[in-house]
């Protein structure tokens, strides 16, 4: 975010004119909204590397969430065969799942 935004007032600015524009303004904070709020928020703006930027909202839900969420908040590309696959690989050998985060890393160290 520090390349879209000047500071974090800035970004909190641009999210709340969008938030009051979209009217929503007397909704509720459930986590869930603001997730796909957020998403939507940072769409609007064609925000460049949504992808990476999608994948590190879902890895900072996931880090701070012991339940799962009450509905899907993204769309899920996997067939569930791939990813019945990817949890019993990450059951059977949990070290083989931190090379993609690895990747993350690179990939955003190259976006900055």
């Amino acid at each position: 975010m520090e390349q879209e935004f000047n500071s974090p007032f800035d970004f909190f600015q641009a999210f709340g004119d969008y938030w009051e524009g979209q009217g929503w303004q007397k909704i509720g904070h459930q986590l869930e909204d603001l997730f796909t709020r957020l998403h939507s928020f940072l769409k609007s703006r064609r925000t460049p590397h949504m992808d990476v930027v999608l994948g590190l909202m879902k890895l900072d839900y996931f880090l701070g969430h012991k339940y799962k969420p009450r509905k899907i908040l993204w769309e899920d590309p996997l067939q569930k065969d791939q990813w019945a696959g990817y949890m019993k690989t990450l059951a059977e050998r949990p070290e083989d799942v931190r090379l993609p985060l690895r990747e993350v890393g690179r990939r955003w160290k190259h976006i900055k």
